[in-house]
């Protein structure tokens, strides 16, 4: 008994150790995505968290400023959001927060905060200051409670420190998830839906039988591609519903611009799935391809949390991925009610990384 375990177990493993494929993903997949992400969330010494601050009269913002110069390293310098002030509060390096404080006015403020560049904003009137920021949102109550220490400790000036909630549409925390989670969707509805349905199809010689018929090869993918657009944008409705009932989520934009956008983002993630598909006939192989696709971007797009907290020379190389394209559309519409006609780029974009991907995957895909 026990030799015919041993004999099964090493026959298990020269299986195993085999397939080049399989050691990449089981092996090598995880140490790069630790390597990827590691760098992603590490912040550098220059990382600065930004907020907001309103432009006031100068003789009542003189004390806050006052405050500011004050502050160890604090300096001041030009941005493309304008003025801008960086500063560092707390003594320990482990409790020490970097602050890039942005002098901008009320309407610039709220947008800022809806495409998650600014968690909160506040506003300094003589010996008052004013924070408004979402109390939901738990990034936004740190930075909050930090400044509000950093105020109040010492021998400094008193300040009479006020917070005004914010309620205007597109300001809360969850009116910048749903759309992220729509975003979301899309993706995984096409990579799961379309690319390993397509490898099912290839392991259980489906795809054989097929190609086998008077049907082209073109109707297959079309009909895969037309299902999963309406299986997604159906799956969003529900979802949008259900925000709408329980958090009346409410959307800025037009409805023919969504679905404009939802299309737009399935050609992009149809495409790749069709790509990722082309050579692959192992499930393992398969799964790590679908999580080398999904993890990456689901944790890098801004999905659950604003990607300008990453390092600054990370940020545009993920503002180039398709999810984040897709959720920064999905955003600006729902929330700030842009018309799909400002969107022609991301629009473009999308269909552009479709296009190439699924030319690429046909050109090289294993029909057997």
């Amino acid at each position: 008994m026990t030799n015919i375990v041993f004999q099964l177990m090493r026959t298990q493993f020269r299986i195993f150790f085999r397939e080049p494929g399989v050691l990449f993903w089981v092996f090598g997949f995880p140490i790069l995505m630790a390597t990827i992400l590691g760098i992603a969330f590490q912040q550098s010494d220059d990382g600065q968290v930004r907020i907001g601050m309103l432009h006031g009269n100068t003789s009542q913002f003189a004390p806050f400023q006052s405050w500011m110069e004050g502050l160890p390293e604090a300096r001041q310098k030009k941005s493309e959001y304008g003025a801008e002030w960086h500063i560092n509060i707390g003594k320990e390096s482990v409790e020490r927060a970097r602050f890039s404080i942005l002098s901008t006015d009320r309407d610039e403020a709220l947008r800022l905060i809806k495409r998650g560049i600014i968690s909160l904003f506040l506003e300094a009137d003589s010996n008052t200051i004013t924070f408004h920021f979402d109390p939901h949102n738990s990034e936004a109550r740190l930075h909050y409670l930090l400044i509000k220490n950093a105020l109040q400790e010492g021998d400094r000036q008193t300040w009479e420190i006020k917070t005004s909630p914010l309620s205007s549409a597109g300001s809360r925390y969850i009116d910048f998830l749903i759309p992220g989670l729509m975003a979301l969707g899309v993706m995984n509805s096409c990579i799961w839906g379309i690319g390993w349905s397509l490898i099912e199809m290839r392991m259980k010689k489906l795809l054989r039988r097929l190609i086998a018929t008077p049907m082209k090869k073109s109707a297959l993918l079309i009909s895969s591609f037309l299902n999963r657009f309406l299986l997604s944008s159906f799956e969003l409705l529900v979802l949008f519903t259900f925000a709408m009932i329980a958090f009346d989520l409410e959307i800025q934009g037009q409805i023919f611009d969504i679905i404009l956008l939802i299309f737009c983002g399935n050609v992009a993630f149809a495409g790749i799935a069709i790509l990722m598909s082309s050579r692959t006939e192992s499930t393992i192989v398969g799964n790590g391809l679908i999580n080398a696709i999904t993890l990456p971007m689901m944790a890098l797009s801004g999905i659950f949390f604003s990607y300008h907290n990453f390092p600054e020379w990370s940020i545009p190389l993920v503002e180039v991925l398709p999810l984040t394209l897709l959720a920064d559309t999905m955003r600006s519409i729902i929330i700030e009610g842009t018309s799909i006609f400002e969107m022609t780029v991301p629009l473009i974009s999308l269909v552009v990384i479709g296009l190439i991907t699924s030319a690429i995957g046909l050109k090289i895909y294993k029909w057997h």
